[in-house]
């Protein structure tokens, strides 16, 4: 009970580092989906959609699995990190500039939340 009583300060401070956590993870997947629907890339905007809903109201634990099951998503052969957007045959540099951007810092966040 005491050591209760000694973390209970520290618990909003917990929860809202979580929320904010979360709260990034789900933009960066809204965003990433968006891009990449703008530029008809197919099965990605579905992927990324599954992962922002089973995420948005999944407990802490279950959102750390997601998470590190996103990580490994990112780099290597037919990853999130692999797509190259292009339009009328031409790359679209802007925006795969943007999208290895969001791959960037959905590492970093996928990475906090792993712990």
């Amino acid at each position: 009970m005491l050591v209760a009583c000694t973390l209970l300060p520290y618990l909003p401070g917990l929860t809202s580092k979580r929320r904010a956590l979360r709260g990034e993870y789900l933009r960066l997947l809204s965003e990433a989906r968006i891009l990449l629907s703008q530029y008809s890339v197919r099965r990605w905007p579905e992927v990324l959609a599954k992962w922002e809903r089973r995420a948005r109201f999944a407990p802490w634990i279950l959102l750390q699995h997601f998470a590190k099951a996103t990580k490994s998503k990112l780099g290597g052969m037919g990853s999130l990190g692999d797509v190259v957007i292009f339009r009328d045959g031409k790359s679209e540099e802007g925006a795969n500039h943007r999208l290895l951007e969001i791959v960037g810092a959905l590492h970093v966040v996928t990475t906090k939340i792993a712990g």
